[in-house]
């Protein structure tokens, strides 16, 4: 018997001892990521002055451009010029800025947050997106681009789109490091599965139509 009360207060010395290095990790972590350190000060220059240099680069090249022309092609040409990039732009860099204008910081943080906490069930939205980017595709963006509309959120669109492939390369290659510097911190990809297995947050689509789920 006194055995056992020995073994269970080490396993219970150990669990609170395990409970307080974990503590102070998350505590030093939180102090950590309120104030910038010279590499963050490095990323946040670096962008700043390369969307400035966008914007610069490509409002010079339109003033040269009617400066040489002169005004012959017209407030209509150089407004269309502005607003919509003269509807010549690549498919690229269009795409990227699309999506660059909907990802936002909230589902960056919040999406890792939520399947972290309830598992991966919130992955398989992306098959329903899927199939709205389809339908866009073949039934919305044909009537609009035939119709010639433009919309009062468009402004400067080359400069536009390209500080936001700018800015999705930079957000990519972050998430890049973190997972990858997170998968080698606990020992590997072998070790992240074996985690996540034991966790339950691996999980299979759930087609349960019952509201009171949490399936998001």
């Amino acid at each position: 018997m006194a055995s056992d009360r020995l073994s269970n207060s080490d396993s219970e010395d150990a669990l609170q001892n395990a409970n307080n290095i974990s503590r102070h990790t998350i505590d030093s972590i939180g102090r950590s990521l309120q104030h910038f350190d010279w590499p963050d000060y490095v990323v946040f220059v670096w962008m700043l002055v390369s969307c400035i240099m966008v914007g610069i680069f490509y409002g010079y090249r339109n003033h040269q451009k009617y400066r040489n022309g002169g005004q012959s092609s017209g407030n209509e040409s150089e407004a269309q010029d502005y607003l919509v990039g003269s509807r010549k732009m690549q498919i690229f860099p269009v795409a990227v800025s699309l999506v660059a204008s909907w990802v936002s910081g909230v589902p960056m943080l919040g999406t890792a947050t939520e399947i972290y906490l309830y598992g991966t069930q919130f992955c398989y939205i992306v098959f329903s997106m899927l199939l709205a980017g389809v339908l866009m595709h073949k039934l919305f963006l044909p009537v609009f681009h035939e119709l010639q509309i433009m919309s009062t959120f468009e402004g400067g669109l080359k400069a536009v789109v390209w500080t936001d492939v700018i800015q999705s390369g930079v957000t990519l290659l972050a998430l890049l490091a973190v997972l990858i510097k997170g998968t080698y911190d606990v020992g590997g990809l072998e070790k992240v599965l074996d985690r996540n297995i034991a966790g339950d947050r691996l999980e299979a689509p759930n087609f349960d139509p019952n509201p009171t789920l949490h399936q998001n």
